[in-house]
């Protein structure tokens, strides 16, 4: 059946947007909402937001009362259209993230695992890769399998499965591919019906834009 819509959805995107070209942002709970008024909501927060029980859709007033010192950015969508995936994308803790880290071109991943990497131990962000020798681990086994999966539990947990989808040749990623869901309600594991379907999804869509079935050909 041909893919007619694909729908993309990034996880607190206009929130890792202002992160990535506004450095002060960085490393500290932030929302940006359509304005800076404390009567209308938020339309992403940071992941350091999240504890203090901010995600999208909190009203901007009761965001600033659970955490005072958190910072309101007024949305700039313009901006955020024209900045590539690579710079918003987690790259060692998503499993967007981990197919770029495995299949993707290393010179241009290397300096942004490493800059996120160097924020994961300033932060003390658990049970991420903090070193090459444990992201190489995790991008070993997203080679092997083809695919990328993760499980994040507790509050504002996620779980996703990614797949990657390459150029004509078979070469080169062009982009992954990627289904999201709560933990215990995704089945991620590898060799479940999921996983399964993220393949052959990732498959007819490489055979859908290039007449050629892309992923996976580089298991």
């Amino acid at each position: 059946m041909p893919i007619r819509v694909l729908f993309l959805d990034m996880n607190s995107f206009f929130a890792s947007v202002e992160q990535q070209l506004c450095p002060r942002l960085r490393n500290c709970p932030m929302a940006v909402a359509p304005m800076l008024t404390d009567h209308t909501c938020c339309i992403a927060a940071s992941y350091e937001a999240r504890p203090y029980g901010i995600r999208t859709g909190t009203n901007v007033g009761e965001a600033r009362r659970r955490c005072p010192h958190l910072r309101l950015v007024e949305a700039r969508h313009e901006l955020a259209s024209r900045v590539p995936l690579g710079h918003v994308c987690a790259l060692t803790f998503s499993a967007a993230g981990l197919v770029y880290c495995a299949f993707g071109e290393s010179d241009r991943v290397k300096a942004l695992a490493e800059r996120e990497m160097a924020q994961s131990r300033a932060v003390g962000r658990a049970s991420v890769p903090t070193s090459w020798a444990e992201l190489e681990q995790l991008a070993a086994v997203t080679r092997t399998q083809g695919f990328a999966t993760i499980a994040v539990e507790g509050d504002g947990g996620l779980a996703a499965v990614s797949s990657p989808v390459f150029n004509a040749s078979g070469t080169r990623l062009q982009f992954a591919l990627t289904v999201f869901g709560r933990p215990g309600r995704l089945n991620v594991t590898p060799d479940g019906p999921v996983a399964a379907l993220m393949a052959e999804a990732a498959r007819s869509l490489g055979a859908e834009l290039h007449g050629h079935p892309t992923a996976g050909s580089r298991r």
